[in-house]
């Protein structure tokens, strides 16, 4: 594993364990664990915000006001990006 997917694998273990383990997560909560995972895939993955966007079936500023934190996915586009492992 070299330097970089290391950090990805500690940044994305971090993340869980600050956000995505609380009991009652908030709206707030759930908005900061999409944006930070969303932002460490496409940057792992070096892909556009147009690239998810048509990976999981939204448009580009959908992804744009997840990565703001300004709104989250339904429940529906969160379980695809689950499936895709982005979540």
């Amino acid at each position: 594993m070299n330097n970089e997917d290391m950090f990805f694998k500690m940044t994305w273990q971090k993340i869980d364990q600050e956000y995505s383990q609380r009991d009652n997560k908030t709206d707030e909560d759930i908005k900061k664990d999409v944006a930070l995972k969303l932002d460490l895939y496409i940057k792992k993955h070096r892909l556009t915000h147009e690239e998810v966007a048509k990976k999981i079936g939204v448009t580009r500023m959908q992804v744009f006001r997840w990565l703001q934190m300004k709104s989250k996915p339904s429940n529906a586009v969160m379980k695809l990006m689950k499936q895709e492992g982005i979540l």
